[in-house]
């Protein structure tokens, strides 16, 4: 079962940094316009992030399996469906179709590993097991997608789902657990359904905006503004209704604050790969593959956090843990930050985004383990709704703030007599720091604020369904 959560969120992973090595080959063989490439991006992120929390609210009411199995099929239909688009309006199509199906898919991977396995080292062991694939994921679309589109073109990175997607959905079908409900199950909050997905649909597309337009364009702050009122309304409606689409109790528990540091891990592990890319291909103008190589430092460290996570919280704690992750995720943006203008990839770049990495791995899998602490199996969707919804909207403001301090600081410099290698160093270095300080930041938020552990335990049969990768159907108890 395990096996089947993992390989879904391969999947994802890697159709999300293949899409991203592929773009400039995509543009220049659809004749995309200039400033129109990015919504080959732009179009999966509001999907998949307009659509999360409907999509976790749906996996409690429903049978997640098949839930599951509908959205890998139709994330492998998407997938055909981009790779034989003749036009840029086909292709965006086809990757909004591929967001709202991942936004199916998420909620419904985490509130299944929730679910089955049992608090305690069982379920961090799981979460660690998923997290580490999501990285391995990273780091495959990295190498394969600058291989596929050298050697077979860029329809070659769509097609490539096809056989993955097969297996997953027919994996799932066999051997996921099956989801009873009772036959009082509440209905689907449809008003509150409608201006969520709405709501987080505009901020992420107004925020997607602030790159191009600038933060003072109509098209950013009407966005903004627009989706901002949207929430405020279904805030209000979720007061009023007698079955909401989110239920505050899931917000009230002590194990929600992990959502603020879980929101900084979306921004500063964006921050850390967007910024370094930029550093050595525009600032010390090094090749895309180069730049490609060094950022697979994040992906090594962060597989090889998760992996150790499990063993660190039995000596240090929860937030111990926390705390330690952010303060390496800090010290590594300084280290990047420090660099010089001629910086060696192999002695001050890859350290930093390794260090960065490990940080990130360390830290997840404890932040996610109390966010889902003491929730009760049919809250477990919308709970992981919440934490991918403000994983996409977190990161994607976060990372817009950064980009437009790293361009105005890069403005002001441009009248100086430094060199311009140095001009656009000095503005990526301005971002840098400004991560470390948010990381900072958050060491103290975790330190203070995060609770001290979590209720639960282990027992033999979780510990068999954590080192058994197919055992067998399960029935979820209401």
């Amino acid at each position: 079962m395990l096996t089947v959560l993992c390989l879904s969120q391969l999947l994802l992973a890697i159709d999300v940094t293949i899409v991203a090595v592929a773009n400039p080959s995509i543009g220049h063989a659809l004749g995309f316009a200039d400033g129109s490439l990015q919504w080959t991006i732009t179009a999966y992120a509001l999907t998949y992030g307009g659509f999360l929390l409907l999509g976790g609210r749906v996996a409690d009411l429903f049978d997640r399996r098949v839930l599951f199995a509908a959205g890998i099929a139709g994330f492998t239909v998407a997938s055909l469906v981009a790779a034989l688009a003749q036009s840029p309006v086909q292709l965006i199509a086809a990757r909004a179709a591929q967001g709202l199906c991942a936004a199916a898919i998420s909620p419904c991977t985490l509130s299944i590993l929730a679910s089955t396995f049992a608090e305690g080292p069982a379920r961090r062991k799981a979460y660690g097991l998923w997290a580490a694939t999501g990285s391995l994921g990273g780091a495959v679309g990295f190498l394969m997608g600058g291989l596929l589109t050298s050697g077979f073109g860029w329809r070659s990175i769509f097609l490539i789902n096809g056989p993955v997607g097969i297996i997953a959905v027919l994996c799932a079908l066999r051997w996921l657990p099956r989801s009873v409900r009772s036959a009082d199950r509440p209905k689907l909050d449809l008003p509150g359904a409608v201006t969520i997905t709405l709501g987080s649909g505009l901020m992420i597309f107004g925020v997607s905006q602030a790159e191009s337009h600038g933060w003072s364009s109509a098209i950013c702050w009407g966005s903004v503004t627009a989706g901002s009122l949207l929430v405020l309304a279904f805030l209000r409606i979720e007061q009023r209704t007698a079955q909401p689409l989110l239920p505050f109790r899931v917000l009230r528990r002590r194990g929600s604050v992990a959502l603020l540091p879980l929101v900084m891990i979306a921004v500063l592990s964006n921050a850390i790969v967007y910024l370094t890319s930029l550093f050595l291909q525009d600032a010390l103008h090094y090749g895309a593959g180069e730049a490609g190589g060094a950022v697979l430092g994040l992906p090594v460290g962060f597989g090889i956090g998760v992996n150790i996570s499990a063993w660190l919280v039995d000596r240090l704690g929860l937030r111990r843990q926390a705390a330690a992750g952010f303060a390496l995720i800090g010290l590594s943006c300084t280290w990047l930050a420090l660099s010089p203008d001629h910086a060696s990839l192999l002695t001050s770049v890859i350290p930093g985004t390794f260090g960065g990495g490990l940080g990130l791995g360390i830290t997840l899998v404890v932040l996610i383990t109390t966010v889902t602490a003491g929730v009760a199996q049919d809250d477990q969707g919308i709970v992981a709704g919440v934490y991918g919804m403000s994983q996409q909207l977190g990161g994607a403001v976060g990372l817009a703030v950064l980009a437009s301090i790293a361009a105005s600081r890069g403005a002001l410099a441009a009248g100086e007599v430094l060199g311009s290698v140095a001009q656009e160093a000095h503005a990526i270095r301005s971002a840098f720091v400004v991560s470390a300080g948010l990381a900072a930041v958050t060491v103290c938020v975790v330190f203070f604020w995060l609770p001290r552990g979590v209720d639960g335990g282990d027992d033999q049969r979780t510990r068999d369904l954590a080192l058994s990768p197919f055992p067998g159907e399960m029935t979820i108890p209401d």
